[in-house]
């Protein structure tokens, strides 16, 4: 049977299911018989992979089988057809495969993870927040109280009384203490110190890492480790891990008061 006389893919399709007219019928089913090509259309048209035919499709598939009319399919029309339904079919079944992306997923949610940017992941160190405790020259300041001339670079008593807040946890009442006698006397670690401390309980990081710096620059033996100690709190909770860890690492490997917590920190 030649290539011009292969029926319409609606007739094809209707064929079997006992809608067509009896001649209709026996003639699509001789055709069926002998052409291969038709044979595999029908089998691809009828694959799970396609949807159920739309309202439009049915009404249109009842207009050919019952139409006086009926127009052969040339070899090029079959052939285009198979080829879509080819196309088709290779593509859901690419779909239908476990692990392929979703049909809507963007190029840059598909790529591999591994060509993605990576992420470093949030460090899980927290160092705990005490109170520091109150160190020398502040114990001589019951001794020396009221000859701050024998101590020019610090006035105690003044120190002392800052420093009655800070003992009692009024942190705000400290700051305003201890930054006024911090720009008397700019030359003197302690009042640098504490007031970085106290900015640290006041949640003001930043301003904590400003002052704990100025203490660093200055130094004092009695304080280098504290200074190091609540500066990497500062660092760490202004989000400066890098220059957290550095501080700690100095602590470890020097023996010193905070070695042991801060070689805790870095699990060590």
């Amino acid at each position: 049977m030649s290539a011009t006389r292969c029926p319409e893919p609606d007739v094809l399709l209707a064929c079997g299911e006992g809608v067509l007219p009896e001649a209709l019928e026996r003639e699509a089913q001789e055709h069926l018989a002998e052409c291969a090509l038709c044979r595999q259309l029908i089998e691809d048209l009828r694959s799970p992979a396609f949807a159920e035919p739309t309202l439009e499709e049915l009404t249109r598939m009842e207009r050919t089988v019952f139409s006086a009319k009926r127009k052969p399919l040339t070899w090029t029309i079959v052939g285009a057809i198979a080829a879509a339904v080819l196309v088709a079919t290779l593509a859901s079944l690419w779909m239908q495969q476990p692990g392929s992306a979703p049909k809507n997923e963007t190029i840059a949610t598909a790529l591999k993870p591994a060509l993605l940017p990576k992420q470093p992941p949030e460090p899980k160190l927290r160092l705990p927040l005490e109170p520091a405790p109150l160190r020398l020259p502040l114990a001589a300041a019951a001794v020396f109280r009221g000859r701050a001339a024998e101590h020019p670079g610090l006035d105690l008593e003044a120190l002392g009384e800052a420093l009655a807040p800070y003992r009692a946890g009024d942190y705000a009442d400290a700051e305003d203490r201890l930054r006024n006698l911090a720009e008397r006397f700019p030359a003197a670690v302690e009042p640098h110190f504490y007031l970085g401390v106290s900015e640290l309980f006041a949640g003001d990081p930043q301003a904590a890492t400003s002052d704990l710096e100025a203490a660093r620059r200055i130094g004092g033996e009695a304080l280098d480790d504290e200074i190091a100690w609540y500066l990497a709190i500062a660092r760490e909770r202004s989000g400066s891990w890098q220059d957290a860890a550095k501080l700690l690492e100095g602590l470890c490997d020097a023996e010193g008061l905070r070695q042991k917590q801060a070689c805790e920190a870095l699990g060590r």
